[in-house]
């Protein structure tokens, strides 16, 4: 599967790095399409793991099934959901899109590929903090839904990571023109 994953990182680019694209005939360069490929599977991934936990909700809202209890667990399992499907599925995914939209369409380099980098880094550190203070909250009704507000009683890490994850997404943002 690692490998698999890997080819898809794999193409044939000019001295200049460049690749013209066999379906829409744009020019690519090697710096914007790896790009997009990170923030693009990284939205995949987020987006599987809201799904399981999508699943896990429905499982529980079926009586027949029953899954979790509503305070052993629901709410966790449902801020997980809207938290990796309704923001970090999104968002890693526009980030993506802006990529396509701006360098790949104009058949360009990507600008500024390290801030690029550091900002796919810091977004996901957020995610990976936020969802870490998601799971490890201890009340089961208490989990932040789609919310991040100071009123809620959750750690202070979990407001650090949502910060932390939208600062992430305005650094990766920059570059996209």
């Amino acid at each position: 599967m690692f490998a698999t994953i890997t080819r898809l990182f794999e193409n044939d680019y000019d001295e200049d790095g460049f690749r013209t694209c066999s379906v829409t005939g744009l020019n690519i360069h090697r710096s914007a399409e790896v790009h997009v490929k990170l923030f693009g599977l990284t939205a995949v991934i987020a987006m599987i793991v809201g799904g399981l936990f999508a699943f896990s909700v429905a499982m529980t809202r079926w009586e027949v099934v029953g899954l979790i209890g509503e305070f052993d667990g629901y709410y966790r399992h449902l801020s997980m959901h809207a938290w990796n499907l309704l923001i970090f599925w999104m968002v890693f995914m526009e980030i993506a899109v802006l990529y396509v939209g701006g360098p790949i369409v104009l058949g360009r380099r990507l600008p500024l590929t390290k801030v690029a980098k550091a900002g796919w880094a810091i977004m996901l550190a957020g995610a990976l903090t936020v969802n870490y203070f998601i799971w490890t909250l201890s009340g089961g009704s208490d989990a932040p839904l789609l919310t991040a507000y100071v009123p809620l009683d959750v750690p202070l890490g979990f407001y650090g990571g949502a910060i932390l994850f939208l600062v992430g997404a305005t650094v990766a943002a920059l570059p996209s023109s």
